[in-house]
């Protein structure tokens, strides 16, 4: 590729983060910052960001705890929503295109096929109203240098996510419980870092791109069927039985699978 194109990543200790600097790491000059290095909630701690020649900051920084959320608005909040109004004035005012990663829990679930981009967000817990509003703080903006990029159910084999939590509880020899009622996308961050590669050229080529892009594999599936592809997987060699356990509420929380993910 000739010279490297730098590129800055926020949230450099998530599994995301780091998939995208083992796959990515020798085509693009990285900068990656964990939160220790960069508090993006903290204007203060912009100007340690490594900005020359920069073209493009990917943020993956984000307070991802759906359940800890409910207790934590305020820390949620300023991850999810003002720190992205922190992220625009930035890259606005250094000519930076902004990738952020954002999440199916801006919808309520309550629809009964996939939801397109297009779709009207009405998140039902904090988590998801944290980051629909820090979606709608960049989509309300002048400067359309942006891309919102949404997943479903983000596993890989290293972090917390529930490929790890499952893998970690067949090794221990425990009967599980899953819920079969909630439907979603299993997305590895492996697919998503094959498709981001290609999204990084059409920007440095600025080309044109959506300002909201759903990010996800074809198909879907339940926690329980995810568990036990898990179980059968080449990964592990257990026949420890997995309980299904019936959750009393029941979300259809997947977003459109597409075969290209450039499309209108």
């Amino acid at each position: 590729m000739g010279s490297k194109n730098k590129i800055l990543l926020t949230g450099g200790d998530g599994q995301l983060a780091k998939t995208i600097i083992f796959n990515l790491g020798k085509n693009y000059n990285i900068k990656s910052y964990p939160k220790k290095k960069i508090d993006i909630s903290k204007l203060k701690d912009f100007k340690k960001f490594d900005k020359k020649n920069c073209k493009i900051m990917i943020n993956t920084a984000a307070y991802n705890d759906v359940e800890g959320a409910e207790k934590n608005k305020t820390i949620s909040d300023k991850m999810n929503y003002l720190s992205l109004i922190n992220l625009k004035k930035f890259c606005d005012l250094n000519n930076i295109f902004l990738i952020h990663f954002s999440t199916d829990y801006v919808f309520d679930g309550k629809n009964k096929n996939p939801y397109k981009e297009n779709s009207v967000t009405n998140p039902i817990n904090q988590y998801g109203k944290s980051k629909a509003k820090g979606e709608k703080a960049l989509l309300s903006s002048k400067k359309n240098n942006f891309i919102i990029i949404r997943l479903s159910w983000v596993y890989s084999k290293i972090g917390h996510n529930f490929f790890t939590k499952i893998v970690k509880l067949i090794k221990k020899n425990k009967n599980l419980k899953v819920v079969n009622d909630q439907f979603g996308v299993p997305t590895s961050t492996n697919f998503v870092v094959k498709y981001l590669n290609e999204i990084i050229q059409i920007i440095l080529k600025k080309q044109k791109t959506p300002k909201i892009l759903h990010l996800v594999p074809k198909g879907s599936t339940n926690w329980y069927d995810f568990s036990i592809k898990i179980q059968k997987s080449k990964f592990l060699n257990n026949k420890k039985k997995i309980h299904v356990k019936l959750s009393h509420v029941s979300l259809i929380l997947r977003i459109k699978p597409k075969d290209r993910y450039f499309q209108y």
